[in-house]
């Protein structure tokens, strides 16, 4: 038996068990919040250990190919409404920092709370201000206007914990904005390739959330919400992956460059014009999937309930 990290119930529900690495990764699931969870979501010590020690570094999925979804882009589309020439924003783990690059022209201050050694020392040498410790023993001089969390949130031992201390970063109207891998991807929940799932689950990613879980949790921690589904992957890797098992040879195995080229134009049938169907179909794939509240991203703006 197990306690669920958000609703605090004993769940005997054990989805899976697979072995990554030679370690073995026990997941499950509260059908109460529809959450998928690991057993070690509440060892603190052990995810510290892991990031401060440098074993998880991010590495951008760069192709020189300009991309169709580009997540970074797109997160700087949704925040900067809500940014000004007075606006102090913090990033919390923002690996080698390429968000900040983007909004630092826009506001008056950006910080970042990072605990990999190697991060770090980049951050500050491009000029941020860096946190290298948990934001539970951080102690901030005045609170934050926007606070972002990208791909963050999955990793974070006692969830609910770290959102109470977050709150000692906040003033009543502040904005913060979260970004989570979605359970209900396609390929994992909806068409079930077997490869995908063993690609999805890993040992540092101690959540799985819907919109109803992540709502729910911040509901409990004080928090009003509104969501948006978001499709990385496009209609043809989706394809890649149903027929090969893997994803397409170009995303580097990862899931956030969309529609490539099948082939080189000169060896495509109908050249230009055929990846100019595609690239429409894509578009509707796209649409049709996250207008029925399905995504393999799900984003969040959340503020203090008042």
């Amino acid at each position: 038996m197990i306690t669920c990290p958000i609703c605090n119930v004993l769940i005997d529900r054990r989805v899976r068990e697979h072995v990554r690495s030679g370690k073995s990764i026990k997941v499950f699931r509260c059908d109460g919040c529809v959450l998928e969870f690991l057993e070690t979501w509440t060892d603190t010590r052990r995810a510290a250990d892991y990031y401060i020690s440098g074993q998880y570094v991010y590495k951008p999925n760069v192709t020189g190919e300009p991309l169709k979804f580009d997540e970074y882009n797109a997160r700087f589309n949704r925040i900067q409404p809500y940014l000004s020439s007075r606006t102090r924003l913090l990033e919390i783990g923002p690996g080698p920092g390429l968000f900040l690059s983007l909004v630092r022209d826009y506001v008056a201050e950006a910080h970042a709370v990072e605990l990999a050694p190697s991060y770090v020392a980049d951050l500050r040498r491009q000029g941020y201000v860096v946190y290298d410790r948990p934001i539970e023993e951080i102690d901030p001089d005045q609170p934050y206007d926007v606070i972002c969390m990208f791909a963050l949130l999955e990793h974070v031992p006692k969830v609910q914990e770290f959102l109470g201390h977050l709150k000692r970063f906040l003033h009543p109207k502040s904005m913060v904005f979260i970004e989570v891998p979605d359970l209900l991807d396609p390929l994992c929940t909806y068409y079930d390739v077997p490869e995908y799932r063993d690609f999805y689950y890993r040992e540092y990613h101690l959540y799985y959330f819907t919109k109803q879980s992540l709502q729910r949790l911040l509901d409990r921690s004080g928090f009003e919400s509104e969501f948006q589904h978001l499709m990385q992957a496009s209609l043809t890797n989706h394809f890649h992956w149903m027929h090969a098992g893997t994803g397409q040879p170009n995303t580097n195995a990862m899931v956030n460059v969309t529609l490539p080229r099948p082939l080189r134009y000169k060896e495509t049938p109908g050249g230009k014009s055929f990846l100019s169907l595609l690239d429409k179909l894509d578009d509707e794939y796209r649409r049709f999937l996250t207008a029925a509240g399905i995504g393999d991203l799900l984003a969040c703006r959340a503020w203090l309930t008042r």
